[in-house]
């Protein structure tokens, strides 16, 4: 949607649980009213002009910085999808934005990209670089964890994420 529009209808204000209110009044809101909804399938909030469904975090960044360019994404430094504080997003390529995720839900070692094989009573650490997979296998956890840390952070320096 086209930034005009969008600053038009919209305005960034950190205090308002999305990161927008609204500068018009429209059907069922008022002029400053907070702008959006949380989205509990996916944890993002969004708002509806229209037709469109989109995004807070990314119209939080196009007003400020105007259109993302093709081919990248709004990251959330902190990992929390419900935070659109400006000073908390970043534009990342779609991997920079994946090596930021949080780790899976699944995960019960703690560490991003660390899990056990009981069958072979060891621990093996996997991260991903450029679609190439490197991984790492001990049976002392304390050595997998630390080559996991010392490896996404040189590969994927500022978007590395551990936990």
């Amino acid at each position: 949607m086209a930034n005009l529009i969008l600053s038009e209808l919209l305005e960034y204000d950190p205090t308002s649980c999305s990161g927008l209110r609204w500068k018009v009044n429209r059907r069922a809101v008022k002029a400053g009213d907070v702008a959006g909804g949380l989205n509990k399938e996916n944890g993002y909030y969004h708002v509806r002009i229209g037709k469109s469904l989109l995004r807070a975090h990314r119209i939080v960044w196009s007003l400020h910085h105007g259109e993302i360019p093709e081919g990248l994404e709004v990251d959330h430094i902190d990992g929390s999808r419900i935070n659109n504080q400006l000073e908390n997003l970043r534009l990342a390529s779609k991997a920079e934005n994946q090596w930021n995720a949080k780790k899976l839900c699944t995960n019960t070692s703690g560490v991003k990209g660390l899990s056990y094989e009981g069958s072979r009573d060891r621990w093996i650490g996997q991260v991903i670089v450029n679609g190439k997979l490197f991984s790492k296998k001990s049976k002392h956890r304390d050595k997998v964890e630390a080559w996991l840390i010392e490896f996404r952070e040189k590969s994927h320096g500022e978007f590395a994420r551990h936990q």
